[in-house]
């Protein structure tokens, strides 16, 4: 299934993988106990966020290839927004310059 039939959904406590043409689920994975997901894909990189924490997922198999509890931000909705990527090249990005 290539990426580019898929849309993906966040649905309660998971995201959830559909395809376009038959909206047949392909996967679904939990990514939070309870609680609002949000969701973004950006072609390559698919992003989960829920109750201040944020999960990458492989986009065609939904596993974890990591996960971010951020701490210290509170438990609020995760909100995603798109950048060009040499917009915050580590020695661009006021945090990498900080450390």
């Amino acid at each position: 299934m290539k990426v580019s039939q898929v849309v993906f959904l966040g649905v309660r406590d998971h995201v959830v993988a559909l395809d376009t043409t038959t909206g047949a689920e392909l996967w679904r994975q939990k990514v939070k106990t309870s609680g609002m997901v949000t969701v973004h894909f950006d072609g390559r990189n698919l992003l989960a966020g829920s109750g201040g924490e944020v999960w990458s997922l492989d986009p065609s198999t939904g596993e974890t290839r990591w996960h971010n509890k951020l701490p210290r931000l509170g438990l609020g909705v995760v909100m995603f927004a798109n950048s060009p990527s040499a917009a915050l090249t580590p020695a661009r990005h006021p945090a990498a310059a900080a450390s």
